[in-house]
């Protein structure tokens, strides 16, 4: 009995985790799809990511990691 209330618990605790914020976007999140810590330049990423967010009145969010930008970026939209 006990170990079912422990999985119940546990149960709760992750579907808390799992809730989304609607208001905010990452970068690494699909369609945009930045990976931190690689060689890959992420320029294309962060803008789009950045165009959609503006367009849309919605918060970009960058993750921890190192993302490689070789063009500049326009946030003036």
């Amino acid at each position: 009995m006990k170990k079912s209330i422990v999985l119940f618990a546990l149960g709760i605790t992750s579907l808390n985790a799992l809730a989304v914020d609607t208001s905010t976007i990452s970068i690494t999140d699909a369609p945009f799809s930045a990976i931190a810590n690689d060689i890959i330049d992420d320029s294309h990423a962060i803008q789009s990511a950045t165009n959609f967010a503006i367009q849309n009145n919605k918060s970009v969010y960058i993750p921890a990691g190192t993302f490689n930008i070789e063009s500049t970026l326009d946030f003036t939209m």
